[in-house]
């Protein structure tokens, strides 16, 4: 009679899930040259060898672009051009920031508590409070809201639903 155990078997490895990347992008206007060799580019490479999160950032164009017609048509247009420039939605995640409403909620919450002495060490704060001509305060609230994007670039569906139009009608809103 032998008292030797029988080998153990060897480990099962957990699968390693990839890094994550989250990039957004202005729906300024029309895409140009800029756009395609410092982003886009690079977002059509990395969506293979990352879990690839990218938004179209539309809450931070409401800083220069006043006409929601016009935004909304921005928005839509960077999307095809995205899709259409080699962004595969079968293998990355795009969104839309105006879509998600966890983002305002989140952005106003950090908002809130966010010092003004925190805000004016920031870069982006300076960049954005110098004079212009045409100034608005949802200039000073970029770190906030770029805070909100990086921390909450959730790609899975709300769990929230909007009511319909017939809702929205009938509840008199």
């Amino acid at each position: 009679m032998t008292t030797e155990l029988a080998p153990a078997p060897a480990p099962i490895a957990a699968p390693v899930e990839p890094a994550r990347i989250f990039s957004g992008i202005q729906p300024s206007g029309i895409v140009h040259l800029g756009n395609d060799l410092g982003a886009i580019r690079n977002y059509v490479r990395l969506q293979h060898e990352y879990e690839a999160i990218y938004c179209i950032v539309d809450y931070h164009a409401l800083t220069s672009t006043h006409d929601g017609d016009l935004l909304r048509a921005r928005t839509r247009e960077m999307a095809a051009s995205l899709l259409a420039l080699g962004l595969d939605p079968d293998t990355c995640t795009l969104f839309v920031q105006s879509h998600r409403p966890e983002h305002t909620e989140l952005a106003w919450l950090l908002a809130t508590v966010t010092p003004v002495s925190w805000l004016e060490r920031t870069p982006t704060y300076k960049a954005r409070t110098r004079p212009r001509t045409s100034s608005c305060r949802a200039r000073s609230s970029a770190p906030s809201t770029t805070a909100t994007a990086i921390r909450f670039p959730s790609h899975r569906p709300s769990s929230r639903r909007r009511p319909s139009s017939s809702a929205q009608t009938a509840s008199g809103r």
